[in-house]
């Protein structure tokens, strides 16, 4: 099956704000990996395939009924688990480009988080975000502050899912 129409059929989950973050972070490792990345190296494999499962793991864990709980933990932990990975391959093409790290409360930071929360229902998600425009640096960055965005959704999403386990 081609992995971007398995990702396109995912998109009932898209009012999930983890999964959104996350479908945004595929859309833009999918166009950097085809922008920057040395297919030959297997760097960009790796980078797509953690993309890819992030999004697979918070649609497998999602609308689980009560006793199965436990296992939409579990998925939240993996996709929280690719994500970090993917965030240390983008950390590493800003030190390859000696390039700084943007803080979280940076003007360049708090766009993206805004433009994120705006990006909800669009077809053209990627487009919204001009990812086919972005310098190298720029975009590595923005796709950190998306995986931390993500991060941020999925550790909530654990905190309500681990107080349900608890209370049955």
């Amino acid at each position: 099956m081609d992995e971007n129409k398995c990702i396109a059929e995912l998109v009932r989950f898209r009012n999930l704000r983890s999964f959104q973050a996350t479908l945004l972070v595929h859309d833009g490792t999918v166009v950097f990996c085809e922008r920057f990345v040395d297919l030959a190296a297997g760097v960009s494999e790796e980078m797509l395939f953690a993309a890819r499962k992030s999004v697979e793991h918070i649609a497998a864990g999602f609308g689980v009924e009560d006793r199965r709980r436990k296992k939409a933990l579990f998925h939240a932990g993996e996709a929280s688990r690719r994500l970090l990975d993917l965030r240390f391959h983008y950390d590493g093409h800003l030190d390859q480009l000696n390039v700084r790290r943007w803080h979280r409360e940076e003007h360049e930071a708090l766009v993206v988080f805004r433009r994120l929360q705006s990006v909800a229902d669009r077809s053209d998600r990627s487009d919204f975000f001009a990812f086919s425009e972005l310098m190298p640096g720029t975009f590595a960055n923005t796709q950190i502050c998306l995986i931390d965005r993500a991060l941020a959704f999925l550790a909530e999403l654990n905190r309500r899912l681990e107080g349900a386990v608890s209370s049955a």
